[in-house]
């Protein structure tokens, strides 16, 4: 795939991505392992070997592909979930939502610090801890 403008391959690289994505979350989950892990490390093997005007390309896919499937995700979510019985725990629930918040990705982020390069800053590493990349795979 990357015979040049035009080349009829770079057409279908969104969908042998897609393909190898499926294709390796099932297997995964076949052999019993963790098929979210799986499927990112061949992702990562497919970029690798793609040209960076497919990468490119693919990416404004990818972004859409992303956008389309979480908010279902999300919607289904928050319909799923027992409001009533969060109600019924009171403060106690309310604080125990407010320090996970707290107390989960900032921590972690300012332990990681000496690795994160150039985000030296105690300003840029609580920034990264709170608004960091996370998603509907952390769910």
């Amino acid at each position: 795939m990357g015979g040049g403008p035009g080349d009829p391959g770079d057409d279908l690289s969104p969908a042998v991505s897609l393909a190898l994505s499926l294709s390796v979350l099932g297997v995964a989950e076949l052999l019993g392992t963790i098929g979210v892990l799986a499927a990112f490390v061949a992702g990562v093997a497919f970029n690798v070997t793609g040209s960076s005007d497919t990468k490119e390309r693919q990416e404004v896919v990818q972004e859409a592909i992303t956008r389309f499937f979480d908010l279902p995700i999300f919607v289904l979510l928050g319909m799923a979930l027992p409001w009533e019985g969060w109600l019924e725990l009171g403060w106690g629930g309310l604080l125990l939502a407010v320090s996970m918040l707290v107390l989960r990705r900032i921590p972690a982020a300012l332990l990681l610090r000496p690795l994160l390069g150039p985000l030296r800053r105690t300003k840029d590493v609580l920034f990264l801890g709170w608004f960091g990349p996370i998603g509907a795979a952390a769910l």
